[in-house]
């Protein structure tokens, strides 16, 4: 859309006036009644225009501001994905073989460097028993993927500054598969604005509402909708019953925020997930339980063949690189519905090594070759080896 200025506007009319008194013409005074009309035309077409290119795209998610988005995407019943901070795998052992030692409770903090720390939060005092270990959960504030190695002794304070136990040690593993991610994008979130269909799902909104807690890595919902069992992956959904599915460390605060949204059964999978309690005196027996199971593995392996120079790189860098890069699907802590050879090939150019040219890439599943691999709602994709044919050109 174009804006044109009052002054365009008043011609425009004026000489169309004009044209229809032909051969007259009209005075352009402020003394003339007729001249002074048309100015007030003009003047009311130019608010009129300027109040239609200001709401031009403002609800439009593909033309819109970015200040608009936020406005927008409430509209239709979505919200951004935020991200969440890397999780650390933190093991207390209680190096007196003979006493007891108590954890008091509070918060503790790794300083993993001067700008990331990981928090450990003990609700209640836990006894540990002489020579005993206790493994817990910490997290990191900051938002996005913090790797750390697996590391026999870590120094831990608490943020209060009270004493610790000597007897106690702290110690973690690597945390390669719970890295956490940044927050979506306006990108990304205007893209899946404009392709996602099914963002009025209330059942939709509940998962979103669940991926956004920061200890939850990734989730998915659902619903069995019709009066005849439906399996999913190898779990099986009776009828009008929810099967949720997580990654991460789930809190009780998730039944919470299933009840506000929809009060539904939910499926148990014996020995693979857990119970959820919701404690509220208008439930009956005093609690919503929500069941959930942990992710499924997918497996698949992926084989790189590709060339080079090794006049412009070195192969051991190359796959070191490689390596690297595809990491994250050796350790994936997001779920990708559909895996296909091309996220590989972007990935792989994203890069930009050095002479580096992918001539084919290969997914098999179970030793065959697939030309895609399609994940269901319960699992979730895992590259469980690499092979990297490089030949080269030189």
């Amino acid at each position: 859309m174009t804006i044109v200025s009052f002054d365009e506007i008043l011609n425009i009319i004026c000489d169309e006036y004009d044209r229809l008194i032909a051969p007259k013409k009209i005075r352009r005074s402020n003394k003339n009644i007729i001249y002074l009309i048309l100015k007030a035309c003009a003047k009311g077409y130019e608010l009129i225009a300027n109040i239609i290119y200001a709401l031009d795209g403002k609800f439009d998610p593909a033309r819109c501001q970015d200040a608009d988005l936020i406005s927008v995407a409430k509209l239709v019943g979505t919200e951004m994905i935020e991200g969440n901070g890397s999780g650390l795998i933190v093991r207390v052992t209680n190096n007196n073989p003979s006493n007891a030692v108590v954890l008091e409770a509070g918060r503790y903090v790794y300083e993993f460097n001067a700008d990331i720390k990981f928090f450990l939060d003990i609700e209640s005092d836990i006894e540990i028993a002489g020579g005993a270990t206790e493994q817990f959960a910490a997290f990191s504030e900051n938002k996005g993927s913090f790797p750390v190695t697996a590391q026999g002794s870590i120094s831990v304070e608490r943020e209060d500054e009270a004493d610790i136990s000597p007897d106690l040690q702290f110690s973690c593993d690597d945390n390669t598969t719970i890295l956490g991610s940044e927050d979506e994008t306006l990108y990304e979130f205007r893209k899946r604005i404009l392709t996602d269909n099914t963002r009025s799902d209330i059942l939709q909104r509940l998962e979103l509402a669940i991926k956004n807690k920061p200890y939850i890595f990734d989730a998915t919902i659902f619903f069995n909708q019709s009066d005849v069992d439906v399996t999913v992956g190898e779990t099986v959904v009776p009828p009008y019953k929810m099967l949720l599915t997580l990654l991460g460390y789930p809190r009780d605060e998730i039944a919470e925020i299933v009840a506000s949204h929809c009060i539904y059964q939910t499926v148990e999978v014996a020995g693979n997930g857990g119970t959820l309690r919701y404690v509220s005196p208008n439930m009956a027996g005093g609690a919503y339980e929500v069941h959930y199971k942990n992710f499924d593995e997918q497996l698949y392996d992926v084989v790189v063949d590709y060339r080079y120079d090794s006049r412009l790189a070195l192969k051991t860098n190359i796959e070191t690189e490689l390596n690297k890069a595809l990491a994250q699907y050796k350790f994936p802590t997001k779920r990708t519905s559909l895996i296909k050879e091309s996220i590989f090939y972007n990935l792989i150019e994203d890069l930009n090594l050095p002479s580096v040219e992918v001539l084919n890439i290969t997914l098999k599943v179970a030793g065959v070759e697939v030309p895609y691999i399609d994940v269901n709602k319960t699992s979730i994709g895992k590259l469980q080896t690499l092979t990297l044919n490089g030949t080269d050109i030189a």
